[in-house]
């Protein structure tokens, strides 16, 4: 199950207008989903206008509490054509012109707390720390050993395999 988390802070969501989060009910959806046999993959923006390192690494604690059997990080990115672009241009807080950035691993806004290559650095950190070898092995063998039915295969695949990729990109982003 795909969960837009984004944020496990109340504020930063309502802030963003995302008033159908409620941060309260996401370890119940990773409880739920374990009960039934069905992994989750939680989506995370890091970068919120209120967002600071120590806050980003709460919520990467927090996340890695929960246990959400995949992750994914983006950087809060200002889309061309929504109203949160419009008001990002409108405050002068764009730095990117090329649009090819604006693909949410690229920093494209002055942050009010975070320098870029802090922004940039959380968000390796982020993928590194959720997928560490500790915790994608203990996410394997949980499904290993759960009971075994025709998704067993495909979950070991997929968080597996999603976990290899991440490391993959970051190995050969670091070399370019």
């Amino acid at each position: 199950m795909f969960v837009g988390v984004e944020s496990f802070q109340r504020e930063a969501l309502r802030e963003a207008h995302k008033f159908q989060n409620h941060p309260e009910s996401y370890g119940r959806i990773v409880e739920l989903c374990r009960a039934h046999g069905i992994t989750t993959h939680f989506s995370n923006i890091i970068g919120f206008p209120s967002d600071t390192e120590a806050g980003v690494l709460e919520h990467l604690r927090k996340l890695r509490k929960l246990g959400p059997d995949v992750a994914s990080f983006y950087i809060l990115t200002p889309i061309p054509g929504t109203h949160q672009y419009e008001d990002f241009l409108t405050q002068g807080l764009l730095t990117e012109n090329n649009l090819d950035r604006f693909d949410a691993t690229c920093v494209t806004w002055r942050h009010p707390r975070l320098k870029p290559r802090q922004w940039q650095e959380l968000l390796v950190r982020c993928y590194r720390e959720f997928y560490s070898g500790r915790d994608v092995a203990a996410k394997l063998l949980r499904w290993a050993l759960a009971r075994w039915d025709f998704r067993t295969a495909s979950v070991l695949l997929a968080v597996g395999g999603y976990a290899v990729q991440q490391k993959l990109s970051f190995a050969q982003a670091s070399i370019r």
